[in-house]
Order: structure tokens, then C-alpha cells, then sequence
């Protein structure tokens, strides 16, 4: 599995919150996961026992994910950036939905796919839905990447 690894420091990416909040166009919050999937296994991206927030927004084409979580007194945090374009939903319930991701981007020679789960209200899986099946967002290809303490691409 190739990998195009970022480094992306803590301060780089509570910087970025803190801009995204400011400026961003603010899509919501949900307690989430997030993982890579390749030939049956499972490797966590975003993940804890209690699903950590996962804050979401807008940008262009993209929606961008940040997530911050605690683990054994360690910054867990997490920052990706998706085409809107290579995400669809797989599964959604009245409690949540199950969104896959292609590779594309900065990982598009990468084999596997993410899959990223959103415990979400009526409210925010309106808006993502709206958002996702919406052509003229889908029509451009974004930028793409994950960094994650746990797994980056």
C-alpha cells in the first residue's frame, strides 16, 4: 500500500479549526468514526471507545472533517479533506449514516476505501444528504487527504 504521508502538527491543525470556524462554511458536529478499509481489514483513523466529534465543513467542492479525542493522556486529532464527488452513502438509518470514500487526490493510487460513520440528528443527515446528491458540488474534483495520529494518507 503506497502512502503519501502528511505531518501535520497539533498547533497546524487547531489552527486551521480555529480558521475554519471563523470563515468556513459550517456544515455540523456528530460523534463519528472513521476508517481505511483494505483487503478485510480495518485501520482506525478516527476512533475511540466513546466516538469522538467530528466537525464538518464546506469548502468548495470538499468537505473537510477535524476531530479532536483523548487517548491515554495523548492529543488524538484528526483533519481530512474529501471531493464531494467521491463520497456516497452506503447505509443511513434515523440515527446515522454510513458514508464510503474512494480514494482521489493525494490518494488515488492508494488501494481500499474510507468509510466513515456519523451518528447524526434529522437536521445535519438533511443537510449532508443535500449536499452530497447536489450536481453542481459534485461537478468539480477536489483536493484530497487524511492526517490522522493513528493512520494518515
Amino acid at each position: 500500500m503506497e502512502e503519501a504521508v502528511r505531518n501535520i502538527s497539533y498547533d497546524t491543525v487547531i489552527a486551521e479549526y480555529i480558521d475554519k470556524l471563523a470563515k468556513g462554511i459550517y456544515v455540523g458536529t456528530a460523534r463519528g468514526l472513521l476508517y481505511f478499509v483494505n483487503s478485510g481489514f480495518k485501520y482506525p483513523i478516527i476512533a475511540s471507545r466513546t466516538p469522538p466529534l467530528v466537525d464538518i465543513f464546506l469548502d468548495g467542492s470538499t468537505l473537510e472533517l477535524i476531530s479532536f479525542w483523548p487517548h491515554d493522556g495523548h492529543k488524538m486529532y484528526c483533519m481530512g479533506k474529501f471531493s464531494i464527488s467521491r463520497i456516497s452513502i452506503m447505509k443511513e438509518t434515523s440515527q446515522y449514516l454510513l458514508l464510503s470514500i474512494e480514494p482521489h487526490g493525494e490518494m488515488e493510487k492508494v488501494d481500499g476505501k474510507l468509510l466513515l460513520l456519523l451518528y447524526v440528528n434529522k437536521g445535519l443527515k438533511e443537510s449532508l444528504k443535500l449536499i452530497l446528491n447536489s450536481e453542481e458540488l459534485r461537478s468539480e474534483e477536489g483536493e484530497s487527504f487524511v492526517y490522522s495520529t493513528l493512520f494518515s494518507f
